[in-house]
């Protein structure tokens, strides 16, 4: 079966997203290159879905002929020319490309019910660290972040200084596939908020508006003049109010008193059905909520907010199945503050899409440093790093489309990280569009064994 899952696949992202155009157009800054851009940006691709740890680990597979049957170039680049690719490529088209992407999967209806939850749009925003370092080189020195930092060396505190990468970037949360949109470098000075509108006027210029009805953030994002920012690019907002000093919360406690909730939800599941075939046997979720919302509108004690919210309060149990028996788990208290009215946002949706947005965490950033290699530093030069989150975003977001459009009807118990074993490997042994290959080449390296 694994054999056919090469062919498919470069078949579906040449005649559907285009990848193959994209590589023979694609040109980087460097000078009379020897190696077309597009070679070294198919051996990073290859690099990414194969999660190989380093580009001199790609140089040497080059060396040894493991690249051969994958790269019809003659010859393999080194390590400094996939890294002066990196630094002197063209981040601008690459996202360009991704933006692409997502443009064609949501024109070809890869979201069941024309939306990721319930039928809306909904997106996540966040802001994580990618890396840091102590010793950095002189790119780093001059374009990345730096802070003081107090560390116990040799029997005594001593301050250091050290430098770090940050990105904000925008998913899709709800069901699969949840494509990632854009990713954005914080530049030093800047913050995360002053990012997040960059990257969504980036997103808007290319996609339009709609390309999202609805944004979720959690409470780093929960401030009076980012809310309005997005409602004055036509999207409502969602977030997450841990601050219960706020005088909107206290507004909300005052009107909620005595009333009863204005939903109950028994035995409740935030997952989609395709998780809970992938989780149980039976369908059935490993833990479940009971959950009491009450909900209101018209609150206006947010002074830096333009516009009336809607506020809701919730309070959920969460209950974990351990040998068959329910087991609840300490009750907890929040409250989630959005602009999209009841007559269109249910209040069990909210709550849902408030579980939803962890989708960002778990399904992007975790998944991004765990399975797709954005945890190691393959190079310290900003544009470098920008480029490589374009590149691990196209990677990611053409595997998803293929293993939950294209393979469809596959069994979803099989990880997707199998399925990218099995493409790559076809790929390094020469299996092409059509199936076949000259001559059979036993090229397997070893990391596509393990993981």
């Amino acid at each position: 079966m694994w054999l056919k899952r090469a062919p498919q696949f470069l078949q579906y992202v040449g005649k559907v997203f285009g990848l193959f155009t994209f590589l023979e157009q694609y040109k980087d800054f460097r000078k009379e290159p020897e190696i077309p851009a597009g070679i070294l940006l198919w051996i990073l691709l290859l690099g990414i879905w194969g999660r190989v740890g380093s580009l001199n680990q790609l140089e040497e597979m080059g060396k040894d002929g493991e690249l051969d049957e994958a790269v019809s170039f003659p010859r393999k680049p080194s390590a400094d020319t996939l890294g002066r690719g990196l630094a002197l490529g063209d981040a601008k088209a690459a996202w360009a490309y991704n933006y692409d992407i997502t443009r064609k999967a949501r024109r070809n209806k890869a979201f069941p019910g024309g939306g990721t939850i319930n039928g809306l749009m909904v997106a996540a925003i966040d802001g994580t660290e990618y890396y840091n370092t102590e010793r950095p080189s002189r790119v780093a020195r001059d374009g990345w972040s730096q802070r003081s930092k107090t560390v116990h060396r040799q029997k005594e505190n001593v301050t250091v200084t050290e430098y770090y990468e940050r990105g904000v970037a925008i998913s899709y949360v709800g069901v699969q596939p949840r494509l990632q949109l854009g990713e954005e470098r914080i530049q030093p000075g800047s913050g995360e908020q002053t990012t997040a509108l960059r990257l969504i006027d980036e997103l808007d210029r290319f996609h339009g508006w709609h390309w999202c009805d609805l944004l979720t953030t959690d409470s780093g994002f929960v401030s009076g003049p980012f809310i309005n920012a997005v409602r004055a690019r036509h999207k409502h907002v969602l977030v997450k109010v841990k601050q219960e000093k706020m005088l909107i919360v206290k507004e909300a406690n005052a009107e909620f008193s005595g009333r009863e909730p204005s939903i109950v939800l028994r035995d409740a599941t935030c997952l989609t059905p395709e998780e809970r075939d992938a989780n149980e046997v039976n369908g059935r979720p490993r833990y479940r909520y009971q959950v009491r919302i009450w909900d209101g509108e018209g609150f206006c004690m947010w002074s830096q907010v333009r516009e009336p919210l809607r506020l809701l309060r919730i309070e959920e149990v969460r209950q974990v199945c351990r040998v068959g028996t329910w087991h609840d788990e300490a009750p907890q208290t929040y409250y989630i503050a959005t602009t999209m009215p009841r007559a269109i946002l249910p209040s069990e949706t909210v709550w849902l899409i408030m579980h939803r947005r962890w989708d960002i965490e778990n399904s992007l950033f975790n998944d991004l440093k765990q399975n797709w290699g954005l945890r190691h530093c393959y190079t310290q030069d900003p544009n470098g790093i920008r480029m490589l989150m374009a590149l691990v975003a196209i990677a990611r977001n053409l595997m998803l489309l293929f293993a939950y459009r294209r393979l469809r009807r596959q069994d979803q118990r099989r990880t997707l990280t199998a399925l990218i074993r099995q493409v790559v490997r076809g790929i390094l042994i020469g299996l092409g569009p059509n199936g076949r290959r000259t001559r059979w080449r036993r090229t397997r390296p070893a990391y596509l064994d393990s993981g």
